[in-house]
């Protein structure tokens, strides 16, 4: 994605790494010190980004998880006739 993987490479944990320190980096630059981390999903890039973040030199406050939950969800496919 915002860092330069392309295809299948996007949804590995190095990919999240790289993500996290470059957002990181940004942030600092900006002049913060401070992060509030926000992670969404299942998958390998959730422990990468957070460790990015961290590994740049952000002191990560508060880490949450909004990873969303169906609640009741779709309606089931209909049963084939016998």
């Amino acid at each position: 994605g915002g860092v330069g993987f392309t295809g299948s490479r996007k949804s590995t944990g190095f990919a999240a790494t790289r993500a996290g320190q470059d957002a990181a980096q940004k942030a600092m630059k900006q002049g913060a010190q401070e992060a509030i981390v926000v992670v969404k999903g299942i998958g390998e890039g959730r422990n990468g980004a957070v460790k990015g973040v961290r590994a740049a030199g952000l002191k990560i406050t508060t880490l949450s998880d909004f990873t969303p939950i169906p609640h009741g969800g779709c309606k089931p496919r209909r049963q084939p006739k016998k």
